[in-house]
């Protein structure tokens, strides 16, 4: 009988209450990937605790309560009484002293509005604030042309310096391999101690920055890894920008001045690029004419110089005790080779035929 007179009112206010979240779920962007679960878990707690507003509540409560059968209760209920009095007494004088003074309550409200206004512009913005996993990831990297031999001696060197760090419990260094197959870079992955042992990660980087900038030939990037990561690839920054454009020296100019105006901005540090422009390349310009002619498609001259350079995994051989992984390369003496481009040749479309690459296609350095 109790339950009758609120449930309407609990209805509501649930229903109310869930239908501000339920667009949170259907938010797009970075915003909606960082809210999703929030609002899902909030319209998941708002149902079950409406439900169980009008449902369980009310048959425990027919359960533990018994009519009283004293006038008095204890001196805590009298306490507590007396408490929530003097609140409502004092609630109700500070309500009637501002009925009184609406001039000033008025001019209060549209000092705060400024106040909020000016704090807003002068406090610091970030949207994902720098946070401290207890780790740090350096990225380093030496000229184009840098030897294995070469790049193990500089990444001794970083290693060394970064294991002294009274800050670092333990350390990773590895030279090359994984996704980046080059012999110029590498990665340090630090653990750092526990949190009241040490500075905080950010300081830990600002330390170890200026010591590791004395290694002649290698440059080193460190970054703290976010709490959430937002991006599909890794880098050597905490913050990323991607240039695209379908013109090679268009995007090479514009990712340059880019880069080198971020450089002369006041708060950016080791700002990089991952378009080596140093790193020797052939362009390859395709003869549609004489493709077409052939028979050759664009998709089969890009199959065939993805399977000499791109080093994939086509399939995998089974042991009983591993498993290994079958790259399609070509042999190192042929990938170094511009000349070797003659002796690749391309599927025409009936399967059967080879056409050579330098048939259908013109290079330049």
């Amino acid at each position: 009988v109790g339950s009758k007179e609120f449930g309407f009112t609990i209805l509501s206010m649930t229903i109310s209450m869930a239908a501000v979240f339920i667009p949170v779920l259907f938010m797009g962007g970075i915003v909606g990937r960082l809210l999703h679960e929030f609002a899902v878990t909030i319209v998941i707690a708002i149902v079950v605790s409406g439900v169980v507003s009008v449902t369980l509540t009310p048959m425990l409560l027919s359960r533990i309560l018994k009519p009283g059968k004293e006038t008095h209760h204890g001196k805590f209920y009298e306490w507590a009484d007396q408490s929530f009095d003097r609140l409502q007494s004092g609630y109700e004088r500070s309500l009637q002293w501002r009925m009184q003074h609406r001039t000033f309550i008025a001019i209060a409200f549209f000092a705060t509005l400024a106040a909020t206004a000016g704090l807003f512009m002068v406090s610091r913005v970030d949207f994902l604030p720098s946070t401290d996993s207890g780790q740090i990831i350096g990225s380093t990297e030496a000229s184009t042309r840098t030897s294995f031999d070469k790049m193990v001696t500089y990444q001794k060197q970083a290693a060394a310096i970064v294991g002294n760090n009274p800050n670092v419990e333990s350390l990773m260094s590895s030279v090359s391999g994984g996704l980046d197959t080059k012999t110029n870079v590498g990665r340090l992955f630090m653990k750092l101690k526990p949190y009241g042992e040490r500075k905080g990660a950010d300081e830990i980087i600002q330390e170890l920055r200026p010591k590791l900038s004395h290694i002649p030939g290698l440059n080193v990037y460190m970054t703290n890894p976010p709490a959430i990561r937002i991006g599909g690839t890794t880098s050597k920054s905490s913050y990323q920008y991607t240039l695209q454009d379908l013109d090679q020296k268009t995007l090479q100019d514009s990712a340059t001045k880019l880069m080198n105006e971020l450089s002369q901005k006041p708060g950016f540090e080791d700002v990089t690029s991952d378009l080596d422009l140093s790193t020797p390349a052939i362009n390859i310009q395709i003869d549609r004419d004489r493709a077409a002619a052939l028979n050759v498609t664009p998709a089969a001259i890009e199959t065939a110089l993805g399977a000499a350079y791109g080093s994939a995994q086509i399939s995998q051989i089974y042991t009983d005790i591993d498993t290994y992984q079958v790259i399609l390369e070509l042999m190192p003496q042929y990938r170094d080779d511009p000349s070797a481009l003659s002796k690749l040749y391309v599927t025409a479309s009936d399967g059967t035929t080879l056409v050579p690459l330098t048939a259908v296609s013109r290079s330049s350095f």
